[in-house]
């Protein structure tokens, strides 16, 4: 059965005015129920029925009543007329109450219920016009198939091909006719409200609400008649999205949909931090497509025009399958203007960040799943990350699936990492594993000239209390004393041994009892310009000790590291050796107690780093294929 039976019952009450009018001059109410009856199938139209029937001069009053077998039902029914509208086709108004339909199964409709006013409701060569005031309450549609919508609670088939929608809230207001020959229902400048509807699709339900627009055109539409839907706002909530400003004209010809919307993205899939909304262009043109499929554009970008995110691609109508292409333009970080929170709400404890990011991937879904695959480049990034300043990050993030992130081992390059203790030249083969966390597999670092590392961790991307225990190897001793800012003090040799790092949720790093000793005996110096005053006044202990310092050689050196990195850290040195120029090198053992910071050493280092060579070819081959797509290749 065709879409055209949704107007059946309204085509059917109106020639009700008829039967009236017979009864009127009759004067037998029985007459009316036999035009209903027996008449109406010989214009095409179902047969009515009616409990009971009440026929005035200018009213009929019908209760119980049933069309289709009692597929529909009325349960009251008023007209108003008058004679001479009759006569000329016209009745003044009618009023259905308390409407329920099993719907047109054939035609897409499932079960539906409300009320309805019609007024100045007239017919003319086979033309019925109303302007018509309904509520209804739909349970379920189907937009583009000739299939019968799938049973309620059920999800929608992949060989459907139809968009289906449930719990459909609708009020309609406006002009309304209908052809009975050609049985096309055509509105102009229909006030339409959708209170509430659920939209089905592949990923899950998406679910409308407070959606305006005027619908005008034709139903079912054609080539040469489309259906034109110009929405001027509502909102949506689904698949983990929010948006509301929903505007935009959506036209439905005989080849489907085409048009263009626009909305407010309030909430991106795992957002759970305020952010700022971003704006969302949306195109849709139903000519351009192949093989029944839908070509989609969408623009994404923020109210200042610093972000820019191009979508591209195809799907079937009823949203099953389907393939996209999305490329990010190269967006520039600075404090003060564009940052990673704008992006997305996860982002926004990152802190103040600078450098440079761009995005290209491939997303495809069908019956068999979602495929994804993401790229992301990050160049000389400057961030606070759970409270570690990162300088210079560069490396390509490959993700085949955005949230939770996960993605392939790969590697990635920080030129420094302020943790307290001058951690540069950071390599690192790591994965998001798609739980929450980053999976390290190692980590490689430069620590006052020697070699730091770390074995397998898992660091969580919500951030929290964690241990990471630092390998060294054969740092300087040389570096390390410049740390301690004390003029005069110079030493010569390396250490090694642990140093375990404690991340706090407050972002607070503390080193716990770092221990290095020395690798082989090796030259300590301390030769102030003028001693500290608190050596200076010191016993004839102290005096001996600035003695010893001036020329000692160590045969083994301990160095313990505690304390907060933000802080001053306090280091505890014990040397083990002699001087030779005193008391003919009699041996002393020396224990020393210092305070001073480790960050300058970070800077420093960082006019020598240099990004590993295959990290820049992954950068530099990235930039290349974006460069494709932004040009259409």
């Amino acid at each position: 059965m065709s879409r055209r039976r949704l107007l059946l019952p309204l085509a059917g009450l109106g020639l009700i005015g008829l039967g009236a009018l017979s009864g009127v001059l009759a004067g037998r109410d029985h007459l009316v129920l036999w035009i209903l009856r027996d008449r109406l199938p010989a214009f095409g139209l179902p047969v009515i029925e009616a409990q009971s029937l009440h026929l005035g001069a200018t009213s009929l009053t019908a209760s119980g009543v049933s069309l289709e077998n009692g597929q529909t039902t009325i349960a009251r029914l008023e007209a108003a007329f008058t004679p001479q509208g009759l006569i000329g086709g016209r009745i003044d108004s009618l009023t259905l109450d308390d409407v329920t339909s099993a719907g047109w199964p054939a035609a897409g409709v499932g079960p539906l219920r409300g009320s309805a006013r019609a007024e100045d409701l007239g017919w003319s060569g086979g033309q019925i016009t109303a302007r018509l005031a309904a509520d209804l309450h739909l349970d379920r549609l189907v937009f583009g198939t000739d299939d019968a919508p799938p049973a309620e609670g059920d999800a929608p088939s992949a060989t459907t091909g139809g968009l289906v929608v449930e719990d459909i809230g609708l009020k309609v207001l406006g002009p309304l006719s209908w052809n009975r020959l050609s049985g096309a229902v055509v509105g102009d400048g229909l006030a339409t409200t959708l209170g509430d509807a659920r939209l089905l699709t592949a990923g899950g339900p998406v679910i409308l609400t407070a959606v305006e627009g005027m619908v005008s055109g034709q139903i079912p539409p054609s080539a040469t008649v489309p259906l034109t839907l110009a929405l001027t706002t509502g909102q949506i909530e689904g698949l983990d999205i929010k948006a509301d400003g929903l505007s935009g004209p959506l036209v439905f010809s005989d080849q489907g949909p085409s048009g263009a919307l626009t909305a407010r993205l309030t909430r991106l899939p795992g957002d759970e931090k305020p952010r700022a909304p971003l704006t969302l262009a949306l195109s849709v043109d139903a000519q351009a497509g192949e093989g029944g499929r839908l070509p989609i554009t969408a623009h994404l970008g923020d109210k200042s025009g610093r972000l820019a995110v191009v979508v591209k691609g195809e799907m079937t109508p009823d949203t099953s399958a389907g393939q996209i292409k999305l490329a990010a333009k190269p967006m520039t970080f600075k404090a003060g203007a564009l940052q990673p929170g704008d992006l997305h709400g996860v982002l926004n404890g990152l802190g103040p960040v600078a450098g440079t990011l761009a995005a290209k991937g491939n997303l495809s879904w069908d019956d068999k799943g979602v495929s994804e695959n993401v790229q992301i480049l990050l160049k000389d990034i400057d961030a606070v990350v759970q409270g570690i300043p990162l300088s210079g990050l560069n490396g390509v993030l490959r993700l085949d699936q955005l949230w939770p992130p996960a993605g392939p081992m790969q590697e990635a390059s920080v030129a420094a990492i302020d943790l307290g203790v001058p951690l540069t030249a950071l390599t690192l083969r790591y994965r998001p594993d798609g739980k929450g966390a980053l999976r390290v597999e190692t980590a490689s670092l430069t620590l006052a000239g020697g070699r730091v590392s770390t074995g397998a961790l898992r660091v969580p991307l919500a951030g929290g209390r964690m241990t990471i225990p630092l390998t060294i190897e054969r740092v300087g001793l040389a570096d390390l004393a410049a740390l301690v800012k004390l003029d005069g003090l110079t030493a010569e040799g390396s250490l090694s041994g642990t140093v375990p790092l404690r991340l706090e949720p407050d972002g607070g790093v503390w080193i716990d009892n770092a221990s290095l000793t020395s690798d082989a005996p090796g030259l300590l110096r301390y030769r102030p310009p003028s001693p500290p005053t608190t050596l200076a006044q010191g016993n004839q202990g102290v005096a001996l000790l600035l003695l010893a310092l001036d020329n000692f050689h160590y045969q083994s050196l301990g160095l313990t590291v505690n304390g907060p990195s933000s802080a001053k850290l306090t280091l505890g040195l014990r040397v083990q050796g002699a001087n030779p120029d005193l008391y003919d090198g009699y041996p002393v053992d020396l224990n020393v107690t210092l305070n001073g910071a480790l960050a300058q050493l970070v800077r420093s280092n960082l006019q020598t780093y240099a990004i590993p060579d295959r990290i820049r070819e992954n950068m530099d081959q990235f930039m290349d294929s974006l460069r494709q797509i932004e040009g259409g290749g």
